[in-house]
Protein backbone atom coordinates (compact mmCIF):
# COMPACT_ATOMS: atom_id res chain seq x y z
CA UNK A 1 0.00 0.00 0.00
CA UNK A 2 1.01 3.58 -0.84
CA UNK A 3 1.33 6.18 1.94
CA UNK A 4 -1.71 8.24 0.55
CA UNK A 5 -4.38 5.15 0.96
CA UNK A 6 -2.79 4.27 4.66
CA UNK A 7 -3.26 8.07 5.40
CA UNK A 8 -6.73 7.86 3.78
CA UNK A 9 -7.94 5.19 5.59
CA UNK A 10 -6.70 5.83 9.02
CA UNK A 11 -8.35 9.16 8.89
CA UNK A 12 -12.21 9.51 9.79
CA UNK A 13 -14.17 11.96 7.72
CA UNK A 14 -14.65 15.37 9.40
CA UNK A 15 -18.48 17.04 9.46
CA UNK A 16 -18.34 19.48 7.19
CA UNK A 17 -19.37 23.44 8.79
CA UNK A 18 -22.12 24.78 7.94
CA UNK A 19 -21.82 27.21 5.16
CA UNK A 20 -22.20 31.19 5.91
CA UNK A 21 -21.22 30.90 9.50
CA UNK A 22 -17.84 32.08 10.81
CA UNK A 23 -15.90 31.07 13.63
CA UNK A 24 -15.03 34.54 15.35
CA UNK A 25 -12.04 34.94 17.25
CA UNK A 26 -11.81 33.71 20.84
CA UNK A 27 -11.29 37.08 22.34
CA UNK A 28 -14.60 38.52 20.74
CA UNK A 29 -16.57 35.55 21.32
CA UNK A 30 -15.56 36.17 25.65
CA UNK A 31 -16.24 39.35 25.00
CA UNK A 32 -19.21 38.91 24.07
CA UNK A 33 -20.56 35.96 26.29
CA UNK A 34 -18.84 37.69 29.71
CA UNK A 35 -18.94 41.48 29.11
CA UNK A 36 -22.14 41.54 31.82
CA UNK A 37 -20.25 39.53 34.48
CA UNK A 38 -17.23 41.83 34.08
CA UNK A 39 -19.36 44.99 34.61
CA UNK A 40 -20.21 43.49 38.02
CA UNK A 41 -17.06 43.53 38.77
CA UNK A 42 -16.58 47.56 38.62
CA UNK A 43 -19.29 47.77 41.72
CA UNK A 44 -16.80 46.36 44.12
CA UNK A 45 -14.54 48.30 46.66
CA UNK A 46 -11.26 46.99 46.68
CA UNK A 47 -8.86 47.94 49.92
CA UNK A 48 -6.28 46.43 51.76
CA UNK A 49 -6.33 43.98 55.04
CA UNK A 50 -4.15 45.02 58.11
CA UNK A 51 -1.89 42.12 56.90
CA UNK A 52 -2.18 44.23 53.50
CA UNK A 53 -3.66 41.39 51.02
CA UNK A 54 -5.78 42.86 48.64
CA UNK A 55 -9.78 42.47 49.24
CA UNK A 56 -13.16 43.61 47.48
CA UNK A 57 -16.50 44.42 49.12
CA UNK A 58 -19.34 45.47 47.51
CA UNK A 59 -19.22 48.86 49.14
CA UNK A 60 -22.61 48.69 50.95
CA UNK A 61 -23.21 49.89 54.38
CA UNK A 62 -22.42 46.43 56.22
CA UNK A 63 -19.38 45.93 53.70
CA UNK A 64 -18.24 49.32 55.31
CA UNK A 65 -18.53 48.61 58.92
CA UNK A 66 -16.89 45.58 58.92
CA UNK A 67 -13.52 46.15 56.54
CA UNK A 68 -10.96 46.42 58.93
CA UNK A 69 -11.91 44.33 61.73
CA UNK A 70 -10.92 41.40 63.02
CA UNK A 71 -12.39 37.63 62.88
CA UNK A 72 -13.76 38.06 66.62
CA UNK A 73 -15.09 41.62 65.94
CA UNK A 74 -17.11 40.29 62.82
CA UNK A 75 -18.50 37.11 64.71
CA UNK A 76 -19.15 39.84 68.07
CA UNK A 77 -20.93 42.39 65.78
CA UNK A 78 -23.08 39.03 63.75
CA UNK A 79 -23.51 37.48 67.21
CA UNK A 80 -25.27 41.29 68.61
CA UNK A 81 -27.27 42.10 65.61
CA UNK A 82 -28.66 37.74 64.89
CA UNK A 83 -29.25 37.94 68.37
CA UNK A 84 -27.04 34.61 68.93
CA UNK A 85 -24.13 33.60 70.99
CA UNK A 86 -20.69 33.83 69.63
CA UNK A 87 -19.46 30.39 70.35
CA UNK A 88 -22.25 28.98 68.56
CA UNK A 89 -21.81 31.11 65.10
CA UNK A 90 -18.28 29.81 65.62
CA UNK A 91 -19.14 26.46 65.66
CA UNK A 92 -21.19 26.90 62.91
CA UNK A 93 -18.75 28.07 60.98
CA UNK A 94 -15.48 26.81 61.96
CA UNK A 95 -15.23 24.45 59.50
CA UNK A 96 -14.66 27.55 56.69
CA UNK A 97 -11.55 29.82 55.91
CA UNK A 98 -11.47 32.80 57.47
CA UNK A 99 -12.67 34.86 54.25
CA UNK A 100 -15.60 32.88 54.33
CA UNK A 101 -16.29 32.98 57.78
CA UNK A 102 -16.52 36.72 57.45
CA UNK A 103 -18.59 36.71 54.35
CA UNK A 104 -21.46 34.20 55.53
CA UNK A 105 -21.28 36.76 58.59
CA UNK A 106 -21.84 40.07 56.84
CA UNK A 107 -24.43 38.02 54.70
CA UNK A 108 -26.17 37.02 57.81
CA UNK A 109 -25.95 40.51 59.28
CA UNK A 110 -27.42 42.05 55.88
CA UNK A 111 -30.03 39.35 55.81
CA UNK A 112 -31.27 40.63 59.15
CA UNK A 113 -30.72 44.56 59.03
CA UNK A 114 -32.66 44.00 56.02
CA UNK A 115 -35.82 41.60 57.38
CA UNK A 116 -35.89 44.60 60.26
CA UNK A 117 -36.25 47.74 58.13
Amino acid sequence: MSNETQTAIATPKQPKKAAGKRKQPKKAAFRRCCAAEFRHFAKYVKSTTKAGNVTADNGDDVASKLRGLELDAVYARAAKVLGVSQASLKAKYAKLNIGMQRMNLGNRIRGATASAE
